[in-house]
């Protein structure tokens, strides 16, 4: 006497909708989903979009790719945080786009981890610089958005702070709290 539950015309519903799903970890698999989905959606209209993430871990190439994908688009977009964002993550918060909260949402500034890879000793310490690199530009971007001072906001990411989405909409990530789901 159970429903029965098929994710696969759920996610499409939403997507008719135009609502993209990220959940996971934001890793290159799941940005080639998502962009490709926005992408799609941009070229079928200027309707507004909204994504809804909950990624509670995120690589840093990635997630630039993910904002670089936002940042093109034509149509409006809303990124909604569901539940966690975390790290490189929140590159996506840095865009020129409407940022919102749900209110039990969490967001940790976190430095992004870097992946080791097999090499040499000196192929690895050139990789790890350029991971610094990159974060540093993580680090001007939400500094810009923010307009909290890069230092402060590197310090608050090497000790992994929390902010609800109350306390991240003073802190500048997020421009409201929604209180309840869009139609």
């Amino acid at each position: 006497r159970g429903m029965s539950f098929d994710t696969g015309d759920v996610f499409g519903r939403l997507f008719e909708r135009r609502v993209v799903m990220a959940t996971g970890a934001l890793g290159g698999t799941l940005v080639d989903a998502v962009s490709a989905q926005l992408i799609t959606l941009d070229a079928e209209s200027g309707d507004p979009i909204e994504l809804v993430v909950d990624c509670p871990s995120a690589e840093l190439d990635p997630a630039f790719m993910l904002f670089d994908v936002c940042e093109a688009l034509a149509s409006p977009l809303t990124i909604v945080v569901a539940a966690r964002l975390a790290g490189a993550g929140l590159a996506l918060l840095t865009s020129r786009h409407r940022r919102l909260g749900r209110p039990h949402a969490t967001l940790q500034l976190s430095e992004p981890r870097f992946e080791s890879v097999p090499g040499t000793a000196e192929g690895i310490a050139r990789l790890v610089e350029e991971h610094r690199r990159r974060i540093g530009v993580l680090i001007e971007r939400l500094s810009e958005r923010t307009s909290r001072p890069a230092p402060l906001i590197a310090d608050e990411m090497s000790r992994g702070i929390y902010l609800t989405s109350d306390e991240a909409v003073a802190y500048g990530l997020l421009d409201d709290v929604v209180r309840r789901a869009s139609a």
